[in-house]
């Protein structure tokens, strides 16, 4: 009798059960280190004092006495098939985070109970002396320990909001506010050892507890448009956190939020002396800063960067203006850097404290503007001539680019139209023509529209042309303030001139409809060979424009017989 080979299923079943005693053996082997993992975490510091520092590592050990090497014969196994095979090694298991001792349920009530007597104290804005160890205590014990405990650290930017909303409730403008000025300095010195490496304490608490830092003021902001003055004793350590090269993205991140929240303030304050030199050589450092100091992504970086050039263009180079502004055009001048950080460097260029006898090179300036303001058109035009190849090949509506194979420059509408018909009866194709766009075509050409204008109107700013017709009572600003031959004003009315021109024709609407793509795409050629003359006359030119194609139209714009627009075969 054929015994009938084993199916897949039984063959499997029979490798497993051959693997059990090994995968049994591995149970065994990392046991201790599953154990390890499931051990509780060390002591937490106490509550009274929240943070403590880390117990020493062990010592190296010491490297083992010199063994003689085995000979040949001994370093090989007598029988091979007794040899055991290495044990696999064992997985690194990382600490689990620190936290503070938690409450039990009745110390919580109880803790919640003492509430109503802290806001009392805080709306007064003094604390009694009887009560001032209930205070501490009751921060230190549980309205700040609970940022740390692991099972809670989905609700701790809450807390956060929480204790932003009693600092605030804090602080009456003249009046004595002793109670806020001893939180902050409590809520101070607590996070500042939440945020230490050594302590080990989660990512969400160490992350919340620095942007809590950067939000701590010394005088809130005023029921009018006064900016909160913030709490000087925070900035050297914030300034100290980004600096550590140990420290965590996020929590370097938070740092920073928080020295650009300090120089926007007390640049609101009319304030720039009380910001620390340290802070803006700091600021300074990492616009500059082309390739990061660690493993991060470009877009990351360059965003990082984008936050320290627009805190730097709040503190406006009250010092050294001429050292900023050469800081900020050699980051416009990064072609290879994302547009949005060249765009915030050219507006930057705009808020410069350009004041007494500021020396520049203003071509140079210039120039380095006017090649930004030329690869704005090229980038949006090809974007442009994209997603029109796209929306063609998809058969989407509008399918038909530049022209619907119109030669280019032709006029769109129904009058250089073969059919004669009127635009009423929605029969045209091209975005030249007159039929209504779709809610979907009109939101496309918006974007790409505001998207064009964005940059350019960084340029704007830069040179200090923001506003075509200027009112008689503002003040000069950007590179047009310092431009004192006439040779310079007339280059920064070249530059100037055809941006404003360009978005007069863009932003015109015709029978309440936006531009069409095909007037879109020739104002923009327009503004980009303008651009570029002025910029040859100073400089190298830029490279020439690229020429496209005509976009075919689409195979979905095509109706039955071949006729466009769905139009039934056989229509004269």
């Amino acid at each position: 009798m054929r015994v009938p080979p084993r199916s897949h299923v039984a063959r499997r079943a029979a490798a497993c059960t051959a693997l059990l005693p090994a995968m049994l053996a591995l149970v065994v082997v990392s046991g201790g280190t599953l154990a390890a993992a499931q051990a509780p975490a060390a002591a937490a510091p106490d509550a009274a004092s929240p943070a403590k520092a880390a117990a020493p590592e062990p010592a190296a050990p010491e490297p083992a006495a010199a063994v003689p090497k085995p000979s040949a014969a001994e370093e090989k196994p007598a029988d091979d098939a007794a040899a055991k095979p290495p044990l696999p090694d064992k997985p690194r298991i990382l600490p689990p985070f620190r936290q503070l001792p938690v409450v039990t349920e009745e110390q919580e009530k109880a803790f919640r109970a003492q509430r109503s007597n802290i806001q009392r104290s805080l709306r007064n804005g003094t604390i009694p002396p009887d009560q001032e160890q209930a205070f501490r205590q009751y921060y230190y014990g549980y309205a700040l320990a609970r940022w740390t405990y692991v099972d809670r650290q989905h609700e701790v930017a809450g807390y956060r909001r929480e204790l932003r909303n009693e600092l605030s409730m804090s602080y009456k403008a003249g009046r004595a506010n002793q109670a806020h000025d001893h939180l902050a300095m409590l809520v101070l010195n607590f996070m500042k050892n939440v945020v230490r490496m050594d302590l080990n304490f989660s990512p969400a608490a160490r992350s919340n507890a620095i942007l809590m830092i950067g939000d701590l003021n010394q005088e809130e902001a005023g029921t009018g448009a006064q900016a909160p003055l913030p709490l000087a004793e925070a900035m050297p350590f914030l300034v100290s956190v980004f600096q550590d090269p140990a420290q965590t993205d996020e929590v370097k991140i938070g740092a920073l939020n928080g020295i650009c929240r300090h120089v926007v303030a007390l640049k609101s304050r009319n304030n720039l002396q009380a910001i620390s030199l340290e802070a803006i050589s700091t600021l300074v450092a990492l616009a500059k800063m082309r390739d990061p100091e660690r493993v991060r992504s470009d877009e990351g970086h360059a965003w990082m960067r984008t936050l320290a050039v627009e805190a730097l263009a709040e503190w406006g180079g009250a010092s050294n203006p001429a050292a900023l502004a050469d800081v900020f055009r050699n980051i416009v001048a990064e072609t290879e850097s994302p547009l949005f950080l060249r765009y915030a460097a050219a507006e930057a260029l705009g808020k410069v404290a350009y004041q007494g006898n500021v020396s520049l090179d203003m071509n140079a300036y210039l120039h380095t503007l006017g090649m930004l303001a030329v690869s704005v058109c090229d980038i949006e035009r090809e974007r442009l001539h994209d997603e029109q190849l796209s929306a063609s090949q998809s058969g989407a509506p509008g399918g038909m680019g530049y022209g619907a194979g119109m030669p280019p420059g032709a006029e769109g509408g129904m009058a250089s139209s073969a059919y004669g018909m009127d635009a009423e009866f929605g029969m045209g194709m091209g975005y030249g023509m007159a039929a209504p766009a779709s809610t979907e075509e009109t939101r496309r050409i918006d974007r790409l529209r505001r998207r064009f204008k964005e940059g350019l109107s960084a340029v704007l700013i830069g040179l200090g042309k923001k506003s075509k017709t200027p009112s008689r009572n503002e003040a000069p600003y950007g590179l047009e303030a310092i431009a004192g031959q006439q040779a310079q004003k007339d280059l920064i009315a070249r530059l100037s001139t055809p941006i404003h021109d360009c978005f007069a024709v863009i932003d015109e609407k015709k029978d309440n409809r936006p531009i069409s793509t095909i007037d879109l795409a020739k104002a923009i050629e327009e503004a980009r060979e303008k651009l570029a003359t002025a910029v040859a006359s100073v400089g190298p030119a830029p490279p020439p424009a690229v020429e496209y194609e005509i976009i075919p139209r689409g195979p979905a714009m095509m109706g039955a017989g071949g006729m466009p627009g769905g139009m039934p075969g056989g229509m004269p």
